[in-house]
């Protein structure tokens, strides 16, 4: 099924994504989310792209996309992907600053790094 296509059945026109609510609740709905970057940046239901909503609610689909530096950095209001994963997924974030992972040093446009929400996540600051 093509872009155009899928793109019209998951959003309708009042900037409500029906694919919010399957990527919610499916982790295979937000790996097809994932693995297309135009759906991936489409919005949610609060106008954040749909990827940042399969970050937050899939740890196995948040570790994929820290696998890909530049999925990671991908940034929306400030944040990027890498901030969302340490800030939902606590596994994450510690295993991060355990591993000392450059990722730590990402700053979003608002100059807050991934390692203050790590440590703000793990309860640590």
């Amino acid at each position: 099924m093509d872009f155009e296509r899928v793109a019209a059945r998951g959003y309708n026109l009042d900037r409500y994504s029906n694919f919010s609510i399957g990527i919610q609740r499916s982790e295979k709905r937000a790996m097809a989310i994932i693995a297309d970057k135009r759906l991936s940046m489409l919005p949610d239901d609060n106008g954040r792209p749909l990827l940042f909503k399969a970050v937050s609610n899939h740890e196995r689909i948040a570790e994929l996309v820290l696998n890909n530096n530049k999925l990671a950095r991908m940034e929306y209001n400030g944040l990027t992907v890498a901030h969302i994963a340490v800030a939902h997924h606590q596994i994450i974030a510690r295993r991060l600053l355990d591993q000392k992972s450059k990722l730590l040093k990402v700053k979003g446009s608002n100059g807050l790094s991934v390692e203050l929400f790590a440590k703000i996540s793990l309860d640590i600051l």
